[in-house]
């Protein structure tokens, strides 16, 4: 069956006691961008938070936006993108 509504599942979790240890967590949040219904996922600390919505096939490197931010939209009919507002965090 087909359904005709969307759903959005919002889990709020927090990664690490006191930061973010990348070394348990990267390769599977990078996994997570493979899946076709994945909207990325909201990360940060007080006052600072980023919208993560890529990673690198090896999962050492998530791309992220700052959601508090205004960006401008990509030209579909340029062959490149423009980073500058992208916010790429290497973690290996």
């Amino acid at each position: 069956t087909h359904w005709n509504t969307a759903l959005l599942i919002i889990l709020p979790l927090r990664l690490g006691l006191n930061s973010f240890n990348h070394k348990n967590y990267s390769t599977t949040l990078a996994h997570t961008f493979s899946l076709p219904q994945s909207l990325g996922f909201l990360g940060g600390s007080p006052r600072y938070a980023l919208w993560f919505y890529s990673a690198s096939a090896d999962g050492s490197t998530l791309y992220s936006l700052d959601p508090h931010t205004v960006q401008t939209a990509p030209s579909l009919s340029s062959s490149h993108n423009n980073a500058t507002n992208h916010h790429p965090i290497h973690l290996s």
